[in-house]
């Protein structure tokens, strides 16, 4: 009598067995592609990822940024409530974590995800994040999800590839920062115009070619401009050098954008 029940555990048990191991490939492939794609920022110090959310995660960004171009139809930055969002998709969470190269995060942190804006951020002359510059002299990571298709005019995110590594050029330029004194010649030259300090410039108040010409000095080659369709995830390691891509007056580009700053000097 009592082999009838067991035949049935065995038999209700198969499905599971293989619904289990399903999962455990699926969590498998995702940390191996994560893998590469952090591999990938680990190299180069940006990354994009197209078709990163899902269509029913992305049209709940769409629907809620949808009202936010209504109520700041000139544009805005505005403080944005991700818990459920980044509830809804711990794949993207551990994935920043696993850029930052931390296990958990720190107080950097609102509420334990990150620091998130919408981004419906209209184009102006003299905006100040049209010239390359380090966001802080340790890695630190920042996202975009592209809410819309950003074109060229409309002034994407700019990167110069491997600015990320700590080389010896790279090394003398934090240490120059460190040493100049307000009102000098490379103060005028790397400090904001608006007084901001940390956010160093490689050559404030100029043209893209100076600030190129200013890179290849350094050892950079190429900047490389991050157009491409919404839906679309770019993450950049922002200790490296970076801009805003000058847009036409009166465009505007839209993300929904995400941040984390590991403590410089904390243990993990």
């Amino acid at each position: 009598g009592g082999s009838i029940p067991d035949a049935m555990s065995a038999s209700m048990g198969q499905p599971g067995d293989q619904q289990t191991q399903e999962s455990e490939n699926r969590q498998k492939n995702l940390r191996e592609a994560q893998k590469e794609e952090v591999d990938v920022l680990n190299k180069k110090g940006v990354l994009t990822i197209n078709n990163f959310l899902s269509d029913k995660e992305f049209k709940k960004v769409e629907d809620i940024f949808s009202k936010v171009k209504e109520n700041f139809p000139d544009g805005k930055h505005i403080k944005a409530k991700v818990n459920n969002f980044f509830n809804n998709n711990l794949d993207y969470l551990n994935l920043i974590k696993e850029c930052a190269h931390v296990k958990n995060f720190s107080d950097d942190t609102y509420e334990n995800v990150p620091r998130s804006e919408f981004w419906h951020h209209m184009h102006e002359e003299g905006d100040p994040q049209y010239n390359f510059h380090s966001d802080t002299f340790h890695p630190t990571i920042k996202c975009w999800l592209y809410i819309e298709d950003i074109v060229e005019e409309q002034g994407p995110f700019q990167y110069i590839p491997f600015s990320n590594l700590y080389t010896k050029n790279r090394m003398l330029w934090d240490y120059e920062n460190s040493t100049m004194k307000s009102g000098d010649d490379l103060w005028l030259k790397r400090a904001e115009t608006n007084g901001k300090l940390g956010s160093f410039r490689v050559h404030n108040n100029s043209s893209t070619d100076i600030e190129l010409k200013e890179l290849k000095k350094m050892g950079y080659e190429t900047s490389v401009s991050a157009c491409a369709s919404k839906n679309t995830l770019v993450i950049a390691n922002t200790f490296g050098y970076h801009k805003r891509g000058i847009g036409k007056v009166g465009t505007f580009r839209s993300t929904l954008t995400s941040q984390y700053r590991p403590v410089a000097f904390g243990v993990y």
